[in-house]
């Protein structure tokens, strides 16, 4: 047994991506951690409507990666440009707009954990890429839900007069997050030139898409949980126009 682990430790591809980015991965993960760890020591007692918020967002995750599954893998082979379908960023980030931040960063890494085991058995989940994709995800979940709460948000309310707030709160989660992995990515790579790093166009525009409806899915959430089926629709339903309008 002890060989075993032994062998996979020794041959783990997180070995491959040099010191920097070792570093690198270790010291978000390490703030990340911390910063949760912090939030539960300051506010550790959340209303029961917070944990079933919470239990919901995370049940559809589940859901909706179990009952897609198949269909995300052809989609991930199918799409050369590299756009596939991610429920992840949707469900994330309406923690972000109806959980307390060390709740929201709590889900996050149970999401990426799940995303993790259920990838694992055909080899698509790298360990080191999902811990620092959870890593990132929780310290852009951190400063866009402290933003949005600081600016005058509240998680019982998405009216109307929010709607530029919440647009402000996807720039910082997707920006945070953006700026986290093009560093990891400089650190692995070198590039000469830093442009290639940045991503397509069409990438930037669907990864916004599903923040929007994650915000969509924080209103379902908060007044009609019982039509969060349909939020799970719409996420396919538009991996599966992303695909078409690439191809036509």
């Amino acid at each position: 047994m002890k060989a075993t682990a032994g062998k996979w430790l020794r041959g783990w591809s997180l070995w491959q991506i040099g010191w920097p980015a070792i570093t690198y991965l270790l010291v978000i993960e390490s703030f990340a951690l911390a910063a949760t760890i912090y939030g539960y020591t300051k506010n550790y007692h959340f209303d029961q409507s917070n944990w079933i918020r919470a239990g919901l967002l995370f049940g559809m995750s589940v859901v909706y990666g179990e009952a897609c599954d198949r269909i995300e893998r052809l989609n991930r082979y199918l799409a050369t440009d590299g756009v596939t379908t991610n429920q992840n960023s949707v469900l994330c980030f309406a923690g972000v707009l109806t959980l307390p931040m060390q709740l929201a960063a709590t889900l996050v890494l149970v999401v990426y954990a799940h995303t993790y085991i259920r990838g694992r058995p055909r080899g698509q989940a790298h360990l080191h890429r999902t811990i620092f994709m959870a890593g990132s995800t929780m310290l852009a979940t951190f400063a866009a839900a402290g933003a949005y709460q600081w600016l005058g948000g509240q998680r019982g309310s998405l009216g109307p007069l929010l709607a530029l707030l919440v647009l402000l709160t996807i720039a910082i989660y997707t920006g945070g997050n953006l700026l986290l992995l093009l560093i990891c990515m400089y650190l692995v790579s070198r590039p000469t030139d830093l442009r290639s790093l940045l991503p397509a166009r069409h990438h930037v525009t669907y990864e916004n898409s599903t923040l929007l409806f994650g915000a969509f899915a924080a209103v379902v959430v908060l007044h009609a949980p019982w039509l969060s089926p349909l939020i799970l629709i719409l996420i396919a339903m538009t991996g599966v126009l992303v695909w078409l309008t690439t191809r036509i």
